[in-house]
C-alpha cells in the first residue's frame, strides 16, 4: 500500500504539465504493474508456506506409519468396511490372497465370509463388544492375539471419503498366553512330583489310622487320626490347585452341586 501511494506521487511529479486523462491512464497502468507484482509475491509466498506445510504433514505421516510398522500389534483402519489402511502386523493376521490387495479390500460377509481365518476373525470382532482370541499359526513361533473393534469418531473440517470410521486392533498377547503356559506347565509338574510322596504317606498314615486302637497312648490316637485328616485335606489342596492352574472361563465350565452349611460349618470348626 505505501508502495503504491509512492508511486502514484512520482507519477504525479512527472506528468505534471500533461493532461488529466493521461496521468489518469498512466497512474492506472503503474498502480495494476504493482498490484500484479505484489500479488505474485504474495502467491509464492503461500505456495512456498503450503509446500511447508505439506512437507510436515508427510513427515509425520511417514513417522506415524513407521511406528505402526514397528510394533507386534496389528492395526488395521477401515471407512464403510473398505480398509484404507493397515500395518505389517495386520496384513500377516489377515493373509489375503496375492491376487488382493488390502487396500481397497471390502469386508463383505456374503462374498468373503471363510476367505481366510483372518478375516473371519475381523467380522466376529466387527459383532463383538469384547475382543476375540485368535491364533496365528504361519511359523515356528505361534502368536496369539485379542481383537477388537473401535469407532473412530471424529469432528475435523478436513476429513474426507478416506478418512477411517472403524478401528480393528490386535493386540499381541504372545507372551502372556507363554507365560500362562509356562506356569500351567510348572504347576502340574510340581503337583506330579508332590503326589508321588504324598500318595505313600497317605497310605500309610491309614493303615495306621485303622490300627490305632492298638496303641494305648490316647495323644498318639489323636495324632494318628489329626494326621489322616490333613493327608487327605493336602490331596484335597493338591487337585484344587490343578484345576485352578487349567481354569479358563472361556473354555472350562464349573460344576454346581449341593452343599449342607451347617456340615461345612461344623467341620471348620
Amino acid at each position: 500500500m505505501i508502495l503504491e501511494v509512492v508511486l502514484i506521487g512520482l507519477i504525479m511529479a512527472v506528468l505534471r504539465g500533461q493532461s488529466f486523462l493521461v496521468q489518469f491512464a498512466t497512474v492506472a497502468f503503474s498502480v495494476c504493474v504493482v498490484s500484479w507484482f505484489v500479488f505474485k509475491n504474495e502467491e509464492q509466498q503461500c505456495e512456498l508456506a503450503h509446500q511447508v506445510h505439506y512437507r510436515k504433514l508427510l513427515l509425520e505421516k511417514q513417522r506415524a506409519d513407521l511406528i505402526a510398522a514397528s510394533i507386534s500389534d496389528g492395526i488395521l483402519l477401515l471407512r464403510d468396511q473398505v480398509t484404507v489402511y493397515a500395518n505389517p502386523a495386520a496384513e500377516k493376521i489377515l493373509n489375503l490372497p496375492l491376487d488382493l490387495n488390502i487396500v481397497g479390500f471390502q469386508f463383505e460377509r456374503e462374498r468373503h465370509q471363510g476367505l481366510t481365518p483372518g478375516v473371519d476373525v475381523v467380522f466376529q470382532a466387527m459383532n463383538s463388544s469384547l475382543p476375540v482370541e485368535f491364533l496365528l499359526d504361519q511359523n515356528e513361533r505361534k502368536q496369539y492375539f485379542l481383537i477388537q473393534a473401535y469407532p473412530i469418531f471424529t469432528n475435523s473440517p478436513i476429513s474426507d471419503s478416506s478418512t477411517p470410521n472403524l478401528m480393528i486392533l490386535a493386540q499381541d498377547v504372545t507372551l502372556v498366553k507363554e507365560s500362562q503356559e509356562a506356569k500351567v506347565h510348572f504347576l502340574g509338574t510340581l503337583s506330579h512330583e508332590v503326589k508321588t510322596p504324598v500318595t505313600s504317606l497317605t497310605i500309610a498314615i491309614h493303615l495306621l489310622n485303622k490300627s490305632k486302637d492298638q496303641f494305648h497312648n490316647l495323644t498318639h490316637q489323636t495324632l494318628i487320626s489329626t494326621c489322616a485328616q490333613d493327608i487327605d485335606r493336602l490331596r484335597g489342596l493338591l487337585n484344587d490347585l490343578m484345576t485352578v492352574s487349567r481354569f479358563d472361563i472361556m473354555t472350562q465350565r464349573l460344576e454346581y452341586q449341593k452343599v449342607d452349611f451347617g456340615k461345612l460349618l461344623t467341620h471348620a470348626v
